[in-house]
């Protein structure tokens, strides 16, 4: 992982609850697994809301893999459609 100022988690995943070949049978027993498929499943606990630090707008997103490269994503506010309330309204949300 890159030195950064922000940097939120770079445990790899050591911490996560399952490990990575565990969560692809859970995954793949469920749903196919195509080539160049992402496995995103969040981050260890002691960052984010444990800190109070959400993404928001403008939060870059890089996600690196050793030997492989790297992607990056920008957080965006979501543009709900104009008739999103009308149809929250009918739903009873």
């Amino acid at each position: 992982m890159p030195d950064c100022a922000n940097a939120r988690a770079g445990v790899g995943t050591v911490l996560n609850k399952f490990d990575c070949f565990a969560q692809v049978e859970i995954i793949s027993s469920i749903c196919t697994l195509e080539p160049d498929d992402v496995v995103a499943t969040g981050t260890p606990g002691g960052v984010g809301k444990a800190l109070g630090k959400l993404l928001v707008p403008g939060d870059v997103i890089r996600v690196e893999l050793d030997g492989i490269g790297a992607i990056e994503s920008r957080v965006v506010q979501e543009q709900l459609p104009a008739d999103a309330a009308v149809a929250s309204v009918a739903l009873g949300a």
